[in-house]
């Protein structure tokens, strides 16, 4: 009788050991679920961006958009109020792209400018400065063609980061890599009225 008492609460045992190691793996895969899909919201100005793991989503004009930067972190970048004005007023929008660039460079440039037509609301077409193998189908033009009315965003690769015009209607965008894509974000943030 002791024997099987022993037993059972060896048994007892067992179990209640086995619920808590389970009761663990459930509690610890839930923390690392709730982590993950967790926000957190920042105001910059009157906009509001909800922080995910790798971007920060703000509703602008009833659609969701998402970005990779959070704008306090692209005030260093400026773009002049002229050049922003020349894209609101344009019913589409042309990037020129420098050829003359690295494959990886060219990679960031191609997310960089899909993004921007679909955040943008406007037609976004895409011309380059030389026919490459790439780039074969493009037509071939350059700051000469741009117009304040018809403004060109020139792409081109240089080691530091943020817009010039030196042409009028022709905006630079000139940085490296990821760069391109923190660009775009102040482009956009700027189009809005976010940034000034």
């Amino acid at each position: 009788m002791k024997k099987d008492r022993s037993e059972r609460k060896k048994k007892i045992m067992i179990i209640a050991m086995g619920a808590i190691i389970i009761l663990s793996m459930i509690a610890s895969i839930f923390a690392v679920y709730v982590d993950q899909y967790s926000t957190s919201t920042l105001t910059y100005g009157k906009q509001e961006f909800q922080v995910l793991q790798n971007s920060y989503t703000t509703k602008i004009n009833k659609t969701i958009m998402s970005f990779s930067y959070y704008p306090a972190e692209l005030e260093r970048i400026n773009i002049s109020a002229v050049s922003i004005q020349e894209l609101r007023a344009s019913p589409f929008i042309v990037i020129l792209i420098d050829t003359n660039s690295s494959i990886e460079d060219l990679s960031y440039i191609d997310a960089m400018r899909f993004d921007l037509e679909k955040q943008i609301g406007k037609p976004v077409y895409t011309v380059v400065t030389a026919v490459t193998e790439q780039y074969q189908t493009l037509p071939v033009l350059s700051c000469a063609n741009a117009s304040i009315q018809t403004p060109f965003i020139y792409v081109t690769v240089n080691s530091t980061t943020g817009f010039s015009e030196e042409t009028p209607g022709c905006i630079t965008m000139h940085g490296r890599l990821q760069e391109f894509i923190a660009l775009k974000d102040r482009l956009v943030y700027g189009y809005y009225g976010i940034m000034q």
